[in-house]
């Protein structure tokens, strides 16, 4: 049988190591995130309460998790419905899966699919995947400055220096990672201070419109917490 979906290895892993977590473990997990309000929660605040409701290691939190986020995606990109998905992407992965270990995955697959079918891991995965969602990420930047001597004629005595700075961006796209250069003047350098200035104060007057005044849980992507943490 030919599957439906193309899974990647990574996935295929997670979901191979989800399979060997204690059923009970699960069932605790499902059972407090149930309590739980439906608001945006960060994935790093997901991952901690998955590990401590379930007594997991936080690797198996960020592998459930990581699922989730992949399940949820699936959805999106191609219209299904949460339990299809979950077959689907179950025929892809347990081609090799021995009697047991499919055995296995069916005792688990209805907690995976209630705990996946909640609010708050929809609502924090759908934020994960716009938060991303574009051509290009940028993973690290830095900016580097260098002095370059002007030498005489000769090449014996320094006659002057410059002081030049580079912006170096490193960024992932479709076909993978990339650096970038661009030299700055000073001129550059202040407008670009001014510009993040700017961007990190219309984030929080942002968040906090939509936290205090539209009563929206709200996630300013690369934020560690949200109002209410």
């Amino acid at each position: 049988m030919i599957p439906k979906v193309q899974v990647s290895k990574r996935l295929r892993d997670d979901i191979a190591s989800l399979r060997e977590i204690d059923e009970s473990k699960l069932w605790s997990v499902l059972h407090k995130f149930k309590s739980l309000p439906n608001d945006l929660v960060t994935p790093e605040k997901i991952i901690k309460l998955i590990t401590e409701f379930g007594d997991l290691k936080p690797e198996q939190s960020e592998k459930l998790f990581g699922v989730a986020a992949s399940i949820w995606n699936l959805i999106s990109q191609q219209g299904y419905k949460l339990k299809d998905a979950f077959s689907d992407v179950f025929d892809a992965v347990s081609i090799q899966w021995s009697d047991e270990q499919k055995e296995k995955w069916r005792g688990i697959e209805p907690i995976l699919t209630e705990f996946f079918s909640l609010d708050v891991i929809r609502i924090a995965t759908s934020a994960v995947e716009l938060a991303l969602e574009n051509a290009n990420i940028l993973r690290a930047s830095r900016i580097l400055t260098d002095v370059r001597p002007v030498f005489s004629v000769d090449g014996k005595i320094i006659q002057a220096a410059v002081v030049t700075n580079s912006l170096r961006l490193i960024y992932t796209s479709i076909d993978g990672p990339h650096t970038l250069c661009l030299n700055l003047d000073m001129e550059d350098l202040k407008k670009l201070k001014t510009q993040c200035e700017r961007a990190l104060t219309k984030s929080e007057t942002t968040k906090v419109l939509m936290s205090d005044v539209a009563k929206i849980s709200t996630l300013v992507t690369g934020e560690n917490s949200v109002e209410g943490d």
